[in-house]
């Protein structure tokens, strides 16, 4: 018997290799299979049935022979052995949040309960809704009133970030009333199959009674709030000195906020998380939040010839692939031999992938160089870039 391949055991079978195995399972028990015609009742029934097996070797056979190893799971299969083998949850995405800026000009009251009232993105059409309830009183043109709310995206992960003054739209329309939100929303997509591969691979460490760099990286990943919602550290770096050491963390979105020593406020959980797991006796370690190094993006990018693409489209998807791009980027940046850096050339990379097909030419005068990028800082986007878009000849 020949031993099977794994990649055989991970390959779902289709309809017509059910069918093959059925009818030659049939013709050995002595049916009449050569005088079952085309479109006849029973071969047609057996196909069926072919088609209902082949679609359960898909999500079953397949996938649970997958599912029992770290390098080959995926999706649902992975998230259940990370919670089984190792004891780790699949980092959820969360909802971006800002504040909304909103103006009456109108001689009425405004009272909206929390999530009633809902903005939407101009660009991308996505929805927003207020996270408390709030009164916006009346104003007039000579004396409008302005009020200040907290806002957050009804769509999570990366789908629902907003460049500051995009969320300009109501979704039902208030006379005298206009909005807009000041800065940017940014939310975090669900942790995907690779990064939970990694923090699997990294959860052994946590069994360490040294302290090693890896467990202070996995703690601080995993710290969560007083509420039970992860802090959502995503990028760490662990610099190592004599008899203390440094960690220095991050979200997807940069720098993270509170105090160490207060275990209410998300810095202080993360610090918390390390000291009470993986700090060894006679060893100092202190959780430092990393600080943001802006990164502003201008230049010019052609569009293809054909392309019916908006320049406002382009300009988001530049922009949202940018924003990923540097939200993954290591504290530190990437470090080749010379110091940590975010390369030029990387950035343009990243425009080309935003539209694949779409954008024939690009060139940036900022950055106009390699970025360094010292230890304990960390990427982000500067909003808005500036990408101004030309018509390919």
């Amino acid at each position: 018997m020949t031993t099977p391949t794994l990649q055989q055991l991970f390959t779902p079978l289709t309809a017509d290799q059910v069918f093959a195995s059925t009818l030659q399972i049939a013709a050995e028990v002595q049916l009449p299979v050569t005088a079952w015609q085309d479109l006849s009742c029973g071969r047609e029934v057996l196909f069926v049935t072919s088609q209902l097996a082949a679609n359960y070797t898909v999500g079953s056979f397949a996938g649970s022979a997958a599912g029992g190893l770290l390098d080959y799971a995926t999706g649902d299969w992975l998230t259940l052995l990370g919670i089984s083998n190792f004891g780790v949850t699949r980092i959820a995405a969360t909802f971006g949040a800002t504040t909304e800026q909103l103006t009456n000009v109108a001689a009425v009251d405004y009272t909206f309960a929390a999530g009633e009232f809902v903005m939407l993105n101009s660009v991308t059409g996505v929805a927003y809704t207020n996270a408390d309830p709030f009164t916006l009183t009346s104003g007039s043109l000579a004396s409008p009133t302005v009020l200040t709310i907290a806002i957050v995206a009804e769509t999570a992960g990366t789908a629902g970030a907003a460049s500051a003054g995009q969320i300009t739209s109501l979704q039902t329309p208030l006379l005298g009333v206009s909005c807009t939100n000041l800065t940017a929303v940014t939310g975090t997509d669900e942790q995907d199959d690779e990064s939970l591969r990694a923090l699997c691979r990294l959860s052994m460490a946590r069994a360490s009674p040294n302290g090693p760099q890896d467990a202070y990286n996995y703690f601080a990943i995993t710290a969560v709030r007083a509420s039970g919602e992860t802090v959502g550290i995503t990028r760490t770096n662990v610099v190592q000195g004599n008899g203390t050491n440094i960690v220095y963390v991050a979200t997807a979105s940069g720098a993270v906020t509170g105090d160490e020593l207060d275990p209410l406020t998300d810095l202080g959980a993360v610090h918390l998380n390390i000291q009470t797991n993986c700090v060894p006796t006679g060893i100092a370690e202190v959780t430092v939040s990393a600080t943001n190094l802006s990164i502003s993006v201008t230049g010019v990018v052609w569009r293809a010839r054909g392309s019916t693409t908006s320049d406002a489209a382009i300009q988001q998807a530049i922009t949202t692939q940018l924003t990923s791009y540097l939200a993954a980027a290591p504290i530190g940046g990437y470090n080749i031999g010379a110091g940590g850096r975010i390369f030029v050339d990387a950035l343009i990379g990243q425009i080309f992938q935003a539209l694949p097909g779409q954008i024939v030419q690009c060139t940036l005068s900022v950055p106009a160089a390699d970025v360094p990028v010292a230890s304990n800082e960390v990427p982000v986007l500067a909003l808005p870039i500036s990408i101004t878009v030309m018509q390919a000849p």
